[in-house]
């Protein structure tokens, strides 16, 4: 008889968004990431003008997702920054993939700093894959 499956709970957390840039011509832009192709936030945008810093307290959860896997399995994270443009197609201003491992610790987690190729955006993730136990 087979090993059953682990259930492996993944989250993305950003941290903190950093702009040289507002991305748009107006003095202020309308940020929001985008995960895998899921928005955060799902409605409105965070409003930041160029050389601005926030620091998300609590941590804002970008990305979730539950694997049931026996074996180790890869996972791509595709993290996107984008600005939101009302007249034409969205900006996008930072766009970085990872790759992880899920399935081969009970906890892992890690942390990156992730840069524009303009340098213009940066914003600051932490990632945690968690073993989901069910209680007995």
């Amino acid at each position: 008889m087979s090993a059953p499956a682990k259930q492996f709970l993944l989250v993305v957390d950003a941290h903190s968004i950093s702009t040289e840039t507002s991305g748009d011509l107006l003095k202020q832009g309308e940020f929001y990431f985008n995960v895998n192709g899921r928005r955060t936030p799902e409605k409105g945008d965070l409003i930041l003008k160029a050389h601005q810093h926030v620091t998300f307290e609590p941590p804002l959860q970008v990305y979730s997702q539950l694997f049931q896997t026996k074996n180790v399995q890869k996972v791509e994270i595709h993290l996107k920054v984008k600005e939101h443009d009302v007249i034409t197609m969205d900006d996008t201003l930072l766009d970085q993939k990872l790759q992880l491992t899920v399935g081969d610790k009970s906890l892992h987690q890690e942390s990156h700093d992730l840069l524009s190729s303009n340098g213009k955006v940066k914003t600051t993730i932490k990632i945690a894959i968690r073993e989901v136990v069910p209680s007995m």
